[in-house]
């Protein structure tokens, strides 16, 4: 999307439900469900109006005595509306990223 100028952000607000495994207490899911605010610079909204929409989230992790590693797939959406007149014209715009997190508990760390 080199054509499109400007900054965008998605902001969620959302609820979950973690699930452990019961043969593997370590390891997790999570489900995250809520609304997504959109937002833009002047530059990326032009004569838009943006709208928020759904967020959804997907989390597998696993613990490892002091680590903790994740994989996380997301998605947030949301619709960009041009008025023209009467008209209304809405693209409907969607922003999705898988990502991997590892992080180490030092509080639990022995000498």
């Amino acid at each position: 999307m080199e054509c499109i100028k400007g900054k965008f952000n998605f902001i969620p607000l959302y609820g979950l439900v973690m699930y452990s495994f019961p043969n593997t207490p370590q390891s997790y899911g999570i489900i995250r469900y809520g609304y997504s605010f959109f937002k833009g610079d002047n530059d990326y909204k032009g004569e838009f109006e943006l709208e928020g929409g759904n967020y959804y989230s997907f989390v597998l992790g696993s613990k490892f005595n002091n680590a903790t590693i994740e994989i996380v797939w997301s998605l947030n959406q949301g619709k960009a509306i041009y008025s023209y007149g009467s008209e209304k014209y809405t693209a409907e715009i969607q922003y999705d990223k898988l990502s991997v997190g590892f992080s180490i508990n030092l509080a639990n760390l022995q000498n």
